[in-house]
């Protein structure tokens, strides 16, 4: 046994008084193996440290050693499971592209499925799941859930709102109000859809509580976005901004 043996083998131990050779990562990385470098090789021959290098248990034992002197992040699994989160990540963000400009469009839900199909004719990766019009929702609502997050934060952020309302009918004559609140951060002034709500009937104290429930879809407190609302817009008619029985009069501006 020779210690120019060890040139270039870090993980080479001889023992001259015994003598045996060890390896110090295969007896690290599984000390229960009953392999002849974990338990102590007497041969004193080169050739068995070669054939030992190159088994399998050392090799196994050389990427477990890798793996726990590599820094956070880098170690082989976690390189393996970023890769695959990232190349997941860009199927989802194609679709999550493709369910917003259906809800952008007003497109059906069933168009998800033939616009995911034409995205792979593309040689786009989207993968095989979610390729339904059942998804399609579960995309929209997700990205309206982040949405109403944002809008919240900025709510909390502001000192200064206005209400923004105005009606329609649907195609079934079925009386709607659309809720937009108007805001000032940092002298930049926005814009943001709160809500469609459905009237059932059409006086301000129904139109006043729908545009409550819109505000609290936030999950704000209406008593916290009314101490900061300071003007409200709508059109002329007198349910909205009489001065009596309007639904301005029951706001404080």
């Amino acid at each position: 046994m020779q210690e120019a043996w060890k040139k270039g083998r870090t993980w080479l131990k001889i023992d001259h008084q015994e003598p045996v050779m060890n390896c110090t990562w295969c007896t690290s990385a599984f000390p229960s193996n009953d392999n002849t470098f974990i338990k102590g090789c007497k041969s004193a021959k080169l050739e068995s440290v070669k054939i030992h290098e190159a088994s399998e248990i050392h090799s196994r034992a050389a990427k477990i050693i890798a793996n726990r002197q590599a820094p956070p992040g880098k170690t082989e699994a976690e390189l393996m499971i970023q890769n695959m989160n990232e190349a997941t990540m860009s199927r989802l963000e194609k679709l999550f592209r493709n369910a917003h400009a259906l809800a952008l469009a007003g497109r059906p839900y069933t168009d998800f499925v033939w616009m995911a199909k034409l995205d792979q004719a593309k040689g786009l990766d989207v993968g095989s799941t979610y390729l339904n019009d059942k998804a399609a929702p579960q995309f929209i609502d997700a990205i309206a859930s982040v949405e109403i997050e944002h809008l919240k934060d900025k709510l909390l952020e502001t000192n200064f709102v206005s209400i923004l309302s105005d009606g329609t009918t649907d195609e079934s004559v079925q009386e709607n109000a659309f809720f937009y609140i108007r805001m000032c951060i940092k002298g930049t002034i926005t814009v943001h859809f709160l809500k469609c709500a459905i009237i059932l009937k059409g006086d301000a104290l129904t139109i006043f509580r729908a545009m409550k429930r819109s505000v609290e879809a936030t999950s704000l407190e209406w008593e916290d976005v009314r101490k900061k609302i300071v003007g409200m817009g709508s059109d002329g008619a007198a349910v909205m901004l009489g001065i009596n029985n309007g639904v301005a009069a029951l706001l404080p501006c």
